[in-house]
């Protein structure tokens, strides 16, 4: 069994990020999706290998990922940032992607609205937004156990 936490969209709002360090700590893998990628450096260190950042739109000078396909015990994640897929018009294309991609998990951000969506044997997951962008902060706490992929929305107060 392995856990994940997933966030995405932080646009600098750092204190949003602290306030759930403890639960990155004890994760088994965090993710941040894209939009000021740079917000996760400081934790680099911290979580050292246990740390995913996939590079957004809004990520100027930034060089790393802006995609990434692994497995964490018997799922295959696909993880983005969405604005190369056309989220905020629809999930058609992304779906496409991680059916090609033989995905059962894809992750991702940009339209800053939490969602959890199982269609076709496929899950996707955007976590939402950490920001005042949103009308809630909220991550994505993941449980994988084998094929199981349970998933929930949780909402931050700070």
């Amino acid at each position: 069994m392995k856990t994940i936490l997933v966030l995405s969209d932080t646009h600098k709002n750092l204190k949003s990020i602290e306030s759930i360090s403890g639960i990155m700590s004890e994760c088994d893998y965090v993710v941040h999706l894209g939009d000021f990628s740079s917000d996760m450096r400081e934790y680099k260190n911290k979580l050292g290998d246990k740390l995913t950042v996939i590079d957004g739109n809004c990520d100027f000078f930034s060089n790393g990922d802006t995609e990434k396909l692994f497995k964490i015990e018997d799922v295959t994640l696909f993880c983005c940032h969405g604005h190369k897929y056309g989220v905020k018009s629809g999930l058609d294309r992304l779906k496409a992607k991680g059916k090609e991609l033989k995905a059962d998990l894809c992750l991702f951000g940009h339209t800053h609205e939490a969602t959890i969506i199982k269609e076709e044997g496929l899950q996707l997951i955007n976590p939402g937004c950490m920001t005042q962008m949103s009308s809630q902060k909220t991550y994505c706490y993941i449980v994988i156990n084998g094929k199981k992929i349970i998933s929930k929305i949780v909402t931050i107060k700070s």
